[in-house]
C-alpha cells in the first residue's frame, strides 16, 4: 500500500500532468479541438462526428489524428522541459 505522502506526490503529478494536457489542447486549432472532445469526453465516434458537424468522414479523421499529433509533440516538449 502507498503511504500518505506517495499518494501526495502522486496526486501533485496527475494535477501536472492534467495542467499540461489543458495547456496543449489549448494550442490546437478550433477544428482539431472540437472533434477531439467529441470523440474523447463525449464519446461520439468518427461517424457521428462527422454527421453532427455536417463534414465528410475522412474530414474528421484526419483532424482528429492531426490533433492527437499535435499534442502528442507539445506534450514529449513538456517532457523535455
Amino acid at each position: 500500500a502507498l503511504t500518505d505522502g506517495n499518494n501526495t506526490e502522486w496526486e501533485a503529478y496527475l494535477e501536472q500532468r492534467q495542467e499540461y494536457i489543458r495547456l496543449a489542447v489549448a494550442q490546437l486549432p478550433p477544428d482539431q479541438k472540437r472533434v477531439l472532445g467529441m470523440a474523447f469526453f463525449q464519446g461520439y465516434s468518427h461517424q457521428e462526428i462527422a454527421d453532427a458537424l455536417h463534414e465528410p468522414l475522412g474530414t474528421v479523421k484526419t483532424r482528429i489524428r492531426l490533433g492527437m499529433q499535435k499534442l502528442r509533440a507539445l506534450l514529449q516538449e513538456e517532457q523535455g522541459d
